[in-house]
């Protein structure tokens, strides 16, 4: 996803990607969603593993962009490991006995 310059920080791209995962994992019913990411793009790194997902490794020459070819590096996230940070975030957003 590319999200405009003005809007960076603002968390509107995690909420987006929540909701890409709710119904990915939810009604679509997938098994596991990839996101290639820029190899010198930190931000969406730090959002991709915020979010579970795991750094796979770098696919060279992924995307040619801007007259040249790019590496990108490849992240996934599984239904199980979705799922798990529900339940974390459940277990944590639950009130405590005092």
């Amino acid at each position: 996803m590319w999200i405009a310059a003005e809007h960076h920080g603002s968390g509107v791209a995690s909420h987006a990607l929540q909701l890409i995962m709710s119904h990915a994992f939810g009604p679509l019913d997938l098994h596991r969603l990839v996101a290639p990411i820029a190899v010198n793009n930190r931000a969406a790194a730090v959002l991709a593993a915020s979010h579970r997902f795991k750094r796979e490794g770098v696919m060279r020459d992924y995307m040619h962009v801007g007259g040249r070819w790019r590496d990108h590096v490849l992240w996934s996230v599984l239904t199980n490991e979705f799922i798990s940070s529900l339940t974390a975030a459940s277990a944590e957003a639950a009130p405590r006995p005092t």
